[in-house]
């Protein structure tokens, strides 16, 4: 490592300040340039004030985490260089690292030596840039100037012969350095791990890399020159031709999050791509690339996820929903025992009635049969009867139709989506939650709800938000039972209502609290403030992966304290349409 120094602008982002002091003083002895900033909504500022070669930053922060500053980032500059250099080893951040464009990981604690290695490939790969643009910039000046030299000598053939000869050796000499540095595009392409197809504004394909060689098994020879169209992915053509169309009209950039198509084994897998223009000619016939990689199997792990922490949940409720459901079945089957031995008592004072009717219809007897009415009448107590029956049938129906509710919010709570958007009814999904946790939250807290009964419907996938409620619940019950040492009840209150664009919910509680260290990294993964063996740290981030990556949308927290926790959920209105009601 010794004195050398590389020239470079450097952006380091990390929230850790005795890791920022520490990185940057060894950053300042490597380098020439260097910003910092605490997370990455300040880093977002710097960069856009300032000329960066290259981004050194942590993942996970307040307030804007690495991957969000990342994709904002490259939607202004898709070359930027970008060293991630974090304390977890999570495959599924790494790989949206990775996706985002990330050249380097770097685990913590950061090791001198690896570090150096990184910045310094880093370093290359900008200076391979700056050549690459000054060799464009001197090739279009050589041309420029070749074209008017050209231009002023061919009006005189006779004195300019030997001229013309030199200047066409120059522009043999430009064309190959021009193709030079093609050959070097051609082979920084290849090299990628993603998925990189060139489809030119003929339609024609003029890039394809390794990786998409191997993801569809078609060699590069075999498409090179012809339309895309006619390549052989096996995929739903319909929607990526209207996409490519969309950014050919447009000049966007579009993102397919997830495309069936038909892998080399046959069976189904997924991609997510881009589709992304090159230059500044639209108008429906633009050139573009598409980025693109293979998330099938990443897509299989959340579900798998995603479903044992639903079967977790599911098995933590069963005994107080057992419970729940007992009370009421208990209470119909005692109405219904009393309902049984009281129309036998009332069946032998019809046979009676039936008797006295006959003595009455022959006119004998009829004295000592009404006697007989009277004392059955007496000995079971008829009036009484009459008031309690009636009870004991509405008791019944109301314990059944009590049943049904709990039975009706567990299949929707439980009911499998597919990993499907749907749209949903919000106050009905919180509804149905909190009826199935009602074992876990009636003795120590009570719920009030203050729903918005003109709450849009919200695209999105049910059972997920489900098991977001389920988890910020059962987390308001915990941090009461922490704050009432008496045993006396909490109050837990949960709103939705609609604001600035977004569907919110909000959870409150008037629980124990959390003091400002803590509620920056309730988000993070295994971090709890529970007991050993009574948490695994993995609800709020659960939460914070379905609410704002699947669902676009935000989880806040705001805490003091002694006084309690307000969780907001916000959901994208744009996915939204209005309830009927």
């Amino acid at each position: 490592m010794g004195g050398k120094k590389f020239n470079l602008r450097v952006l380091y982002v990390e929230d850790d300040f005795d890791t920022r002091e520490a990185v940057s003083e060894m950053l300042q002895r490597w380098i020439t340039e260097l910003y910092q900033a605490e997370n990455g909504r300040q880093g977002l500022e710097l960069f856009k004030e300032h000329q960066i070669d290259l981004i050194i930053s942590d993942l996970r922060m307040p307030l804007m985490d690495g991957l969000e500053m990342f994709k904002a980032i490259r939607e202004m500059d898709g070359n930027i260089q970008i060293i991630v250099t974090s304390a977890y080893s999570d495959t599924d951040y790494f790989l949206k690292a990775i996706e985002l464009g990330v050249t380097q990981y770097v685990l913590k604690p950061i090791d001198r030596q690896q570090f150096f290695s990184a910045i310094e490939r880093c370093a290359r790969q900008v200076e391979m840039e700056r050549q690459l643009r000054l060799q464009e910039e001197e090739l279009l000046k050589s041309k420029t100037d070749l074209e008017i030299r050209v231009a002023e000598r061919t009006a005189d053939l006779l004195k300019a012969n030997e001229l013309l000869k030199l200047e066409i050796a120059e522009r043999e000499q430009a064309e190959a350095i021009a193709l030079d540095a093609y050959g070097q595009n051609l082979q920084l392409l290849s090299s990628i791990k993603s998925i990189v197809i060139g489809v030119s504004k003929e339609d024609l394909i003029f890039q394809w890399n390794h990786a998409a060689e191997n993801t569809f098994g078609i060699p590069t020879a075999a498409v090179i020159g012809k339309p895309f169209i006619e390549c052989g992915i096996r995929w739903n053509w319909d929607q990526v031709t209207r996409e490519i169309n969309h950014t050919r009209n447009k000049g966007e950039s579009v993102r397919l999050d997830e495309i069936n198509y038909t892998r080399l084994d046959g069976k189904d897998g997924l991609l997510g791509f881009s589709i992304n223009p090159i230059g500044d000619q639209f108008e429906g016939n633009a050139s573009y690339f598409l980025f693109g990689s293979d998330i099938t199997d990443r897509k299989k792990n959340e579900l798998k996820n995603a479903l044992s922490q639903k079967l977790e949940s599911i098995g933590q409720l069963a005994a107080g929903i057992a419970h729940e459901i007992n009370t009421p079945i208990q209470y119909v089957g005692d109405n219904l025992h009393f309902i049984r031995e009281s129309f036998r008592e009332l069946e032998k004072l019809f046979e009676h009635y039936d008797l006295l009717l006959d003595a009455v219809k022959n006119n004998s007897n009829v004295q000592a049969m009404l006697a007989k009415v009277e004392n059955i009448i007496q000995r079971i107590d008829l009036p009484y009867l009459s008031a309690e029956i009636p009870k004991a049938i509405e008791q019944s129906q109301e314990g059944a139709a009590r049943v049904t509710k709990i039975v009706r919010a567990m299949k929707e709570f439980s009911h499998p989506s597919q990993g499907e958007k749907h749209p949903a009814d919000l106050n009905k999904a919180l509804e149905s939650t909190i009826t199935i946790s009602k074992n876990e939250w009636k003795y120590v807290a009570d719920i009030e709800t203050e729903f918005d009964p003109e709450l849009p419907q919200v695209t999105c996938v049910i059972d997920e938000i489900n098991q977001v409620i389920l988890n910020l619940i059962v987390n308001a019950v915990d941090a009461i039972k922490d704050s009432k040492a008496d045993g006396g009840k909490g109050k837990i209150v949960i709103k939705t209502g609609s604001k600035s664009g977004f569907v919110e919910i909000r959870i409150s509680d008037n629980g124990v609290g959390m003091p400002p260290e803590i509620i920056n990294k309730i988000f993070d993964p295994f971090f709890t403030t529970k007991e050993v063996g009574k948490g695994t740290g993995q609800g709020l981030t659960l939460a914070h992966d379905i609410i704002a990556n699947k669902h676009n949308g935000s989880i806040e927290a705001e805490s003091e304290l002694g006084k309690g926790t307000v969780f907001t959920i916000q959901l994208p209105a744009a996915a939204a349409s209005r309830c009927k009601k």
